[in-house]
């Protein structure tokens, strides 16, 4: 089994730690925030009601450092 990143063809509704509401699928079935939710672990992916596609996700953060023009750093 492999995995795809199918980031950009899901809408989601928020994520909190361990979890995140899908309102739209890949394959396009929409739902209400927080009526389909996936997880963190791929151990645990949820499938999607309408086409069984097997879904988890992982959280990316990216950390910037804001520095003033001219300053000695």
């Amino acid at each position: 089994m492999t995995d795809k990143d199918v980031t950009e063809h899901v809408e989601y509704y928020n994520f909190e730690q361990e979890s995140m509401a899908i309102t739209q699928c890949v394959c396009g079935a929409e739902f209400e925030p927080w009526k389909f939710n996936i997880y963190i672990s791929r151990e645990e992916a949820e499938r999607c009601p309408q086409c069984g596609r097997a879904l988890y996700f992982r959280a990316h953060v990216c950390v910037y450092e804001v520095t003033e023009e001219g300053s000695p750093l």
